[in-house]
C-alpha cells in the first residue's frame, strides 16, 4: 500500500495550494496573479518584480506591490530607465551567460558591490530594507526575481531566509516554465497582475485616451477611472502615465 503524505499544518496546506495555483495557471494570463499571491502571502514579500535580461534593457514581466504605504512608487520605471546599468546583479548575470542555473542571492551579498547612489535610490528612498533575489536561467531565458521587504515589515527573518531555499527555487522554476511557454510573448505583460478593470483602464491610457474619454468608453464616472488608475499604479510600483509607458514598452 502506498502512503500519501498529508500536510501537517494549515500553513503547509496553504503554501501547497498557492504552488498548485501557479502550476494550474502556468501558460495562462492568470499566472501573474497566482505568483504575486505566492510571493506576498507565503514568501514574505511586500513587493515582487520579475525582469528578463538578454537585451540592452531588461524587460519587466511582473511588478506587484502589496504595501498600502506605496513607498516604492516609480521603482520599476527607474530601474528600466537607468537603474539596471549599475545593478550589482549584472556581474552575476555575466557569470551565467551559458548553461542553466539557479542562484539565490540575499541582499547582503549584493550590498558590497552596490554604489551609495544605487542604495539611496532603490532602497533607502523607497523604504526598502531587504530583498531576496533569485537569478534563474534556462534555454537562454534569464530571469531576475526580486522579493522585497519594506521598513515597516522589517528584514526577512533568518529562519525564512535559511529555510525557504526550496520555495525560492520552486518559484523560480515556475516562472521559467511559465514565461518560456508563450511563443508570441503574450504572457510577458506586467499588467496581468491587475484586475480586469484596472487592466482595461491602463490599456486605454496606453492608447492615449484621457480620463474623460476612458470613462465614456467604460460607461462609468471619471472619478471611478481615477480610482482604478490609482490602484493600478500602486500595484505596479509606478506613479505616472510616462512610467506606465516605460514599463509596458520595455
Amino acid at each position: 500500500m502506498t502512503l500519501i503524505h498529508t500536510p501537517d499544518t494549515p500553513l503547509e496546506s496553504a503554501v501547497l495550494a498557492a504552488l498548485l495555483a501557479c502550476l494550474e495557471t502556468s501558460g495562462s494570463t492568470a499566472f501573474n496573479h497566482a505568483f504575486a499571491r505566492l510571493a506576498t502571502e507565503h514568501l514574505g514579500a511586500d513587493q515582487c518584480m520579475i525582469f528578463s535580461y538578454g537585451s540592452e534593457k531588461p524587460r519587466c514581466f511582473l511588478s506587484f506591490n502589496d504595501s498600502p504605504k506605496g513607498g516604492a512608487r516609480a521603482l520599476a520605471q527607474k530601474y528600466i530607465v537607468y537603474g539596471h546599468e549599475s545593478d550589482p546583479i549584472k556581474e552575476r548575470i555575466k557569470q551565467v551567460s551559458r548553461g542553466d542555473c539557479l542562484d539565490i542571492i540575499p541582499l547582503n551579498a549584493l550590498r558590497e558591490g552596490m554604489s551609495d547612489g544605487y542604495w539611496k535610490d532603490f532602497y533607502e528612498a523607497p523604504g526598502l530594507v531587504d530583498k531576496i533575489a533569485v537569478l534563474a536561467r534556462q534555454d537562454g531565458l534569464v530571469l531576475g526575481l526580486n522579493f522585497y521587504r519594506y521598513q515597516e515589515s522589517g528584514p526577512y527573518k533568518n529562519a525564512l531566509k535559511d529555510g525557504a531555499d526550496t520555495l525560492w527555487k520552486i518559484a523560480a522554476q515556475l516562472a521559467l516554465a511559465h514565461y518560456r511557454s508563450s511563443d508570441d510573448h503574450s504572457l510577458e505583460d506586467p499588467l496581468l497582475t491587475l484586475s480586469d478593470r484596472e487592466q482595461e483602464v491602463c490599456r486605454w491610457i496606453l492608447k492615449g485616451l484621457t480620463t474623460e474619454a476612458i470613462a465614456y468608453e467604460m460607461d462609468v464616472r471619471p472619478n471611478t477611472i481615477a480610482t482604478f488608475r490609482k490602484r493600478a499604479y500602486e500595484k505596479l510600483s509606478i506613479n505616472s502615465k510616462s512610467a506606465l509607458f516605460e514599463l509596458c514598452q520595455s
